[in-house]
């Protein structure tokens, strides 16, 4: 599941009514396939994210981002060289092409994040020649390539499943919950299976104790053949 052609349009609607002008204050990218921008508008500031994970592919904004890693991924050095200090002018929907373009101006120079839902889904920051600067992991280009945009598809009739009450960037915040218990639910399978398989290889060891334990019950008439074995191993033939 990822966002739907008409809710990138209707995203993006909304992010260049509530967000033109918005100023990038920090940059975080816990992994190569997240980032979250720190938006500052007059009056408050934003927790603005872009995933690019299978099944979790969404623009959103969020309450709270997920805490750096003491390493951090190598494209967040270059995400906050170019995009901190940026100001957000509009966010353009490419719907036949499943696209969302975010545009940013910094020292009177153009660039580019464009979110993709392509296969896989991808991030691409694109500087004023349209060359690719950073992107997500994995992604179709590298970096120095030139940018174009995906090719066009069928158009998609499916409705828009973004709702909510919020006063400000309502659909931004129904993007995040929309996804929220599906990111929950492939978190906690990815943090039990490592648990699980150990439980698989103690299960097995268990058995194999068992196993040569009920043996040992057989110890004294196994030790009465061998000693019977011993004295006549002579008469014994081949085979």
């Amino acid at each position: 599941m990822s966002l739907r052609p008409i809710e990138l349009q209707l995203l993006a609607t909304e992010i260049s009514r509530e967000l033109e002008g918005a100023v990038v204050q920090k940059v975080y990218a816990p992994s190569t396939t997240r980032l979250f921008l720190e938006l500052r508008v007059p009056g408050r500031t934003v927790l603005f994210s872009v995933c690019s994970d299978v099944k979790l592919a969404r623009v959103s904004v969020v309450v709270e981002r997920s805490p750096n890693p003491s390493t951090p991924p190598a494209w967040q050095h270059v995400l906050r060289r170019d995009l901190t200090g940026a100001k957000l002018h509009d966010a353009e929907a490419l719907v036949l092409r499943r696209t969302m373009l975010l545009h940013f101006t910094k020292a009177s120079r153009a660039m580019m994040l464009a979110f993709e839902l392509g296969s896989p889904p991808s991030i691409f920051l694109v500087n004023e020649k349209a060359k690719v600067i950073a992107h997500s992991i994995p992604g179709r280009l590298r970096i120095g390539e030139a940018w174009a945009p995906l090719g066009e598809g069928e158009p998609n009739v499916a409705e828009s499943r973004l709702s909510g009450d919020r006063p400000i960037l309502r659909l931004c915040h129904a993007a995040e919950r929309l996804f929220e218990k599906t990111e929950y639910d492939l978190r906690l399978a990815e943090r039990r299976a490592p648990l699980i398989s150990k439980l698989k290889r103690l299960c097995r060891t268990k058995e194999k104790v068992e196993t040569d334990l009920a043996r040992t019950k057989d110890a004294d008439r196994f030790r009465r053949e061998a000693e019977l074995l011993r004295y006549h191993v002579h008469e014994i033939s081949r085979g």
